[in-house]
């Protein structure tokens, strides 16, 4: 994880979070900005056409024709789509952008980890369009060949203790509407510094 901190603020973001964005974009107080303004839409066309050759299922010669652009691609749509999803109150676009992320993780293999911390948002949203989380994440699941990215997906949606506060996400409203931004941590909410060893 990687902390960004400024005198009002710190945002943890995942390396995965990190590798969207392509940058760090902040406002003027050092605060990470909310994803549909920090994360490019640039690869938006790409990630569509490749989900449209993924809508009966995700093959291996796909992914064999996929490099890390397109991977890139994928991941920036999934987390940039999710908040759109939530918008316009869309379980079709929240289940191409939960594919888009675990299509991504296929191909690039991130830390599980951080990919929980992205697929919180996910499970999120799933809830506040009256989806069952376990539901769409099997849906999912099933659309990839087997390996670690849908056996976390299958177990990510089944369980029943997420919240965007334990893994660090804020829905903060924008003059666009809901978003989602990395959340300070709890020693930068009480203006503390984290404490390390010594005297």
């Amino acid at each position: 994880m990687v902390w960004c901190r400024s005198a009002s603020c710190g945002h943890r973001l995942s390396h995965f979070a990190l590798g969207l964005s392509g940058r760090r974009s902040s406002s003027d107080d050092g605060c990470v900005e909310p994803n549909l303004a920090r994360i490019p839409a640039d690869g938006d066309a790409d990630a569509e056409a490749i989900l449209e050759l993924a809508r009966d299922g995700v093959t291996v010669d796909l992914l064999d024709c996929m490099n890390d652009r397109d991977a890139i691609a994928l991941g920036r749509y999934g987390a940039r789509h999710t908040t759109l999803a939530l918008r316009r109150g869309s379980a079709a676009l929240l289940r191409d952008a939960l594919l888009a992320t675990a299509i991504c993780q296929v191909v690039r293999n991130d830390d599980p980890r951080d990919v929980m911390v992205s697929l919180a948002v996910d499970y999120f949203i799933a809830r506040q369009l009256g989806l069952v989380p376990a539901e769409l994440f099997d849906d999912v699941a099933s659309s990839l060949p087997d390996g670690w990215v849908p056996d976390l997906l299958r177990e990510f949606g089944a369980r029943t203790d997420i919240s965007l506060d334990a893994f660090g996400w804020l829905l903060v409203e924008t003059a666009d509407g809901p978003d989602f931004a990395p959340a300070p941590p709890p020693w930068a909410q009480h203006d503390q510094q984290p404490k390390t060893g010594g005297s």
